[in-house]
């Protein structure tokens, strides 16, 4: 399964309307269901992204929930309205944390830097987008999803000539309906990963490298990667380094090359 988490009803409309969701009744936050795919409408601000997560994740943890999806609308300087982007840097405006999302989707989208504000604002650096919820997101999804399988998309509403002010439901519902085919890729290069998820992976007896829990559960992942992608390893591949630094990086190599199978 793989969620998707939106702020407000008008950018949940159209995936509500082209995936076929149906409402879950009786929870304190609106979800939305099919088959493979949740929704959850958080509200607006990253406070309530992060509320709304934790009570999903309390409600259905046990959901095999293995990819999440942040969709929604942000503000640019100078970009036009409706330029999608795949976001690779996201910065809390009030305690200037910083987290860095993989980008691990092939989708024909501009990767970019966000910083996440606590109210609607001009946007002013032309480095950055400007959202209300990324930072939530990822703070909040990061406690039970690795970073890999998180993704932040973002369509732009407004910028210096046309305020938020002038931005509309009918016209936010228009943007987000043009985000649909990337997300449908999205959701089609994480499905195989998702499927492979619930799997073990055993580290070989003789693999000697001192790793973290992260570190651990981060290799974990990218073996099952690579699996996924039929790109088996053998255990020797483990012997040939000396520093975990350089296993992960040969790994992650061999993740995003087309040369096949190690």
């Amino acid at each position: 399964m793989i969620f998707i988490a939106v702020a407000m009803s008008s950018e949940a409309q159209p995936l509500i309307s082209h995936f076929r969701l149906k409402l879950l009744e009786n929870h304190l936050v609106p979800i939305w269901k099919n088959s493979s795919i949740f929704l959850i409408i958080t509200g607006v601000g990253q406070e309530n992204m992060i509320f709304s997560l934790a009570y999903f994740w309390g409600k259905y943890h046990q959901e095999n929930l293995k990819a999440g999806i942040n969709v929604g609308i942000c503000a640019h300087k100078t970009f036009e309205e409706k330029t999608p982007l795949l976001l690779h840097k996201v910065i809390d405006d009030r305690t200037q944390k910083k987290i860095y999302p993989s980008i691990t989707l092939s989708i024909p989208i501009q990767s970019y830097n966000c910083l996440t504000v606590s109210k609607p604002t001009k946007p002013t650096d032309p480095d950055y987008c400007y959202d209300m919820e990324a930072f939530g997101f990822f703070s909040a999804s990061t406690k039970f999803l690795p970073f890999d399988l998180l993704h932040s998309i973002k369509v732009v509403s407004d910028n210096e000539s046309k305020p938020f002010t002038t931005v509309n439901h009918p016209f936010i519902g228009h943007l987000v309906s043009s985000l649909i085919p990337y997300l449908e890729q999205a959701i089609e290069e994480l499905s195989p990963l998702t499927l492979l998820v619930p799997e073990t992976i055993s580290l070989p007896s003789d693999f000697s490298f001192p790793l973290t829990f992260s570190e651990k559960e981060q290799l974990k992942m990218l073996l099952l990667r690579l699996k996924a992608h039929e790109k088996n390893y053998p255990e020797k591949v483990f012997s040939q380094f000396t520093h975990k630094k350089e296993l992960f990086a040969f790994l992650k190599q061999q993740l995003f090359s087309s040369s096949g199978p190690l």
